[in-house]
This record gives structure tokens, sequence and C-alpha cells, in this order.
């Protein structure tokens, strides 16, 4: 696993957000595969949603994960450097 340093942690935060936020799950499943976990939120989430999780970006050493949306078709609120 790559050990970086938060400021390219928090970059590739924000560039994966601009990419991916309100776009579809089938969207995102599309272009990087099915995701290695998908996790319920604590309590539903707010709004309502669930994670998935692929695998760790050797640059940034980040486990990529995204929030996303139970809404009709489920939509990327936001990604996470984990």
């Amino acid at each position: 696993m790559g050990l970086s340093s938060p400021m390219a942690r928090q970059a590739r935060e924000t560039a994966m957000n601009s990419v991916w936020q309100n776009h579809t799950l089938s969207e995102l499943v599309a272009a990087k595969g099915r995701p290695v976990l998908v996790m319920q939120i604590p309590g539903g989430g707010n709004p309502p949603g669930f994670v998935v999780v692929y695998g760790i970006d050797p640059d940034t050493g980040c486990i990529d994960a995204f929030a996303v949306s139970h809404d009709g078709d489920p939509r990327v609120r936001i990604y996470h450097c984990r």
C-alpha cells in the first residue's frame, strides 16, 4: 500500500468527487467494475444509502469508497479516501 501525504490524499478525494458525484451506480460499475465490498450505512444514512468499496489506490494509499443513495436510480453522493 502506498503511503502518501495528506495533501495527495485530499487531492485524490477532490478529483474523484469532481468526476463521480451525481453519476449513477451503473456508470461507476461500468468504469471501475464490481466493488469488492458493499456496506449498509448504520441507521440508513441521511439521505438513506449504502457504500461501495473498491481497492487501494497505489499512488495515495486511499481505499476508494463511494457513498451511494437509494433513491430511484442509485447515484454517487460522495467519494471518500479511507
